[in-house]
């Protein structure tokens, strides 16, 4: 296993170590890849943060199976980075780790381990899934998790500003030791942020992503002058300065090129679920639906 720090001659975005590669697999045979993010709360719960549709194995739309086979994933393989103190260099060590996650309490697959939205459920792209403390047993000593961080929250989110995307468009990574660092995609916000779209906590992106991006955390990234929430003034930045925005979805419609719009559900459904979110719908119960459902 590689072990490695941050370096002033070859730094390593943050945000970098806090998206992890994911592979939905049945019975140990992978099924897809897709992308997710932990969550820490004030009462030190653990979660990783993902997509509806890579839990279930099936398309929230239709709930129809994604899968050519009708493969229904039992559980997840994450390739995530985690971190400890290095006392002797005042400075972080991170290092690869392997988890696996079951999605059901049962071998019947009748029992869905994750959360998700206790009003939209399956119409919110959206789920947390718990990471306990039996299944952290292959992490080293002393080690933790890199939690998604918000970075600076208070900045004004207005249509047309730069977004980054961190996942893992079609499995490719970049990194060393067995890192998987994710690729960061561009795009920029293309609807009113603060509005919603069908009556959802969403918005449109307008970005050339690919399957396996699906979970990715989006970040806003501004620089120079700044407007705040709330205020009439403009500040200046020194660099890039970023705000965590939601989860991105995949894209509308099926065609590949079509209009390249990106879905994003907002920030705020983390603390909706993560407050009264309920057990998620077993995909083995669930049917497609059809015209007219």
């Amino acid at each position: 296993m590689g072990v490695f720090g941050y370096d002033k001659e070859f730094p390593i975005a943050r945000q970098s170590l806090m998206s992890s590669r994911l592979r939905t697999c049945f019975n140990g045979v992978d099924i897809a890849v897709g992308t997710g993010f932990f969550i820490q709360t004030e009462d030190d719960e653990i979660f990783l943060v993902t997509n509806w549709h890579n839990v279930t194995g099936r398309d929230p739309n239709t709930l129809a199976c994604i899968s050519p086979r009708a493969a229904i994933p039992d559980s997840l393989v994450v390739e995530c980075l985690v971190e400890k103190k290095d006392a002797s260099k005042n400075r972080p060590l991170t290092m690869p780790v392997k988890l696996n996650l079951p999605l059901y309490r049962d071998e019947e697959m009748m029992e869905p381990r994750w959360k998700e939205h206790g009003v939209w459920k399956e119409r919110v792209d959206v789920v947390l899934v718990p990471v306990t403390a039996d299944q952290m047993t292959g992490m080293p000593e002393g080690c933790t998790f890199v939690f998604l961080e918000r970075g600076d929250d208070k900045i004004q989110v207005e249509v047309g500003m730069d977004v980054a995307i961190l996942g893992y468009p079609r499995g490719i990574s970049v990194g060393i030791f067995e890192a998987h660092f994710p690729i960061w995609k561009r795009g920029a916000i293309a609807s009113e942020p603060y509005h919603p779209i069908d009556d959802l906590p969403k918005f449109y992106i307008d970005s050339a992503t690919r399957e396996g991006m699906s979970g990715s955390p989006v970040f806003a990234c501004a620089s120079g002058p700044i407007r705040y929430e709330g205020s009439p003034y403009v500040a200046q930045s020194q660099g890039v300065v970023r705000r965590f925005l939601g989860v991105y979805s995949g894209r509308t419609g099926n065609d590949a090129l079509g209009a390249q719009l990106g879905i994003v559900w907002k920030e705020s459904v983390l603390a909706e679920i993560l407050g009264f979110g309920i057990q998620g719908q077993s995909s083995v119960l669930l049917t497609s639906k059809t015209a007219g459902d």
